[in-house]
């Protein structure tokens, strides 16, 4: 994955070219500071490209100002858990939330999140004409949700929601349109606009408000690639916060190459998108909170989600280390 420079040869080839033509080196050339080596890394993505991870795509042009040549990589149509190919050494990064960087490293998988862009866009969408001013308000709905999503698992717990009829999300908003009281789980750079696009009333409650605030499309890697290639990690981490803070400063030049990686937002979209997420993105950028990580894993073991010694070294699950110093 890392290319060395072949810059020591060519200085030899300059010394060798002097001495034969009977010319002494000049200063500059003998005082010319070594280039410094080009680092290369991937991202695997998983699901598919679109604003919500506009900044790790600005980050491509970034990298080079950092050394290093960032590639993204599609995890292919439908992937969305990315971890056991970041464990498997198929790539050294990519995207998850923090949830699952606390599971995987209840299943044994040194995972560490490294980037943390926003906070938690999950929430549930509902009908205007529903009695829902909270989430204890979900009590006597139907609702459709991933099974066992730990934000579900925790918000039922939590808001004692003994009588919801609870039925499997279908990653389409047909039945939400066709039942004028179904609530639905949604992310709310997504669901919310291509019901409001088609017409169909809405309003959301975000799972964070609830107090249940896992960061999202965080950037991940192993301990292993931190211990043996810090270099890399750095880089990429300045390379992705320099990326994310051009994007939220100026998303349209990457939302223009955004089709080129399979995107099919519409313009409107995508400043949608970029509107939403700016309400919910981290400062400093990529900069995850200690004590969010905390409450994060003591939420995650009340619901039997990770184990207790995972939550008792919840401090070693991220690090900011790697975040250029401001």
């Amino acid at each position: 994955m890392r290319n060395r420079s072949r810059w020591g040869m060519a200085a030899v080839g300059a010394g060798v070219l002097a001495a034969t033509i009977g010319l002494a080196p000049t200063s500059a050339l003998a005082a010319r500071p070594a280039r410094a080596k080009t680092l290369s890394a991937t991202i695997l993505m998983p699901g598919t490209a679109g604003a919500a991870v506009g900044g790790f795509y600005t980050a491509i042009q970034e990298a080079k100002r950092f050394h290093l040549k960032l590639t993204l990589k599609s995890a292919g149509p439908g992937v969305f858990d990315t971890i056991p190919q970041v464990a498997s050494g198929e790539a050294a990064f990519s995207l998850t939330d923090s949830g699952f960087v606390l599971t995987a490293r209840s299943q044994g998988i040194n995972v560490v999140q490294v980037f943390a862009p926003y906070n938690s866009p999950v929430c549930v969408m509902f009908h205007p004409s529903e009695n829902i001013h909270s989430f204890a308000d979900l009590n006597g709905h139907t609702i459709a949700v991933t099974p066992g999503a730990p934000w579900w698992l925790w918000v039922q717990a939590h808001y004692h929601l003994t009588n919801v009829n609870v039925v499997n999300y279908s990653y389409t908003i047909a039945p939400f349109i066709s039942n004028p009281n179904m609530v639905q789980q949604c992310f709310i750079t997504n669901e919310p606009y291509v019901a409001t696009h088609q017409g169909v009333p809405n309003r959301t409650l975000l799972v964070s408000k609830a107090g249940f605030n896992l960061y999202d499309d965080v950037l991940f890697t192993t301990r292993d690639e931190i211990r043996k290639h810090p270099d890399v990690v750095a880089a990429v981490v300045k390379a992705v916060t320099a990326g994310w803070t051009a994007y939220w400063k100026h998303p349209a030049p990457t939302n223009r190459l955004l089709p080129s990686y399979g995107d099919t937002e519409s313009p409107a979209q995508m400043v949608y998108v970029d509107r939403v997420l700016k309400a919910i993105r981290t400062i400093p950028v990529g900069y995850s909170a200690p004590a969010r990580m905390h409450q994060a894993a003591d939420q995650m073991l009340q619901i039997k989600a990770i184990s207790p010694a995972v939550a008792r070294d919840w401090k070693a699950s991220f690090t900011n280390a790697f975040l250029p110093k401001s």
